[in-house]
């Protein structure tokens, strides 16, 4: 996060949206901000844990998310569909379908900007605004 801490600029200013960075809270700032990896954590655990960590959202709002980053279709053609158990560290997902956990992750917290790996984010065709 040292990224948003920038001071003493020569010249110019950091903008978050319309609002120059000396008159935002880092904390405040750093709470709409996720991070997604190109190597992804999952636990071995439900899909809905793994987007959730085990915070209350209501099923309508995860789909919502879900919906948003194109696993909709995959998540309904498993039988047991968000309570479908992801093995150790997603071993029985591709590689996108992990990446689109991770961003649904981010996004079920009402992320305002997503940090990673942008040809990766921009391979899978993440939905994102």
């Amino acid at each position: 996060m040292r990224l948003l801490t920038i001071s003493n600029l020569p010249a110019g200013e950091i903008r978050y949206g319309q609002v120059e960075q000396k008159h935002i809270c880092l904390e405040g700032l750093q709470r709409h901000i996720a991070y997604v990896d190109q190597q992804v954590y999952l636990f071995q655990d439900t899909i809905r844990f793994n987007i959730t960590l085990e915070q209350s959202f209501t099923d309508r709002e995860i789909m919502a998310v879900i919906k948003r980053c194109r696993l909709e279709d995959f998540v309904n053609s498993l039988p047991d569909g968000l309570g479908t158990v992801i093995k150790e560290n997603g071993k029985n997902l591709s590689g996108g379908q992990r990446q689109r956990i991770a961003l649904a992750r981010g996004l079920i917290e009402e992320i305002t900007w997503i940090v990673g790996n942008l040809e990766v984010i921009c391979r899978h065709g993440f939905i994102v605004v």
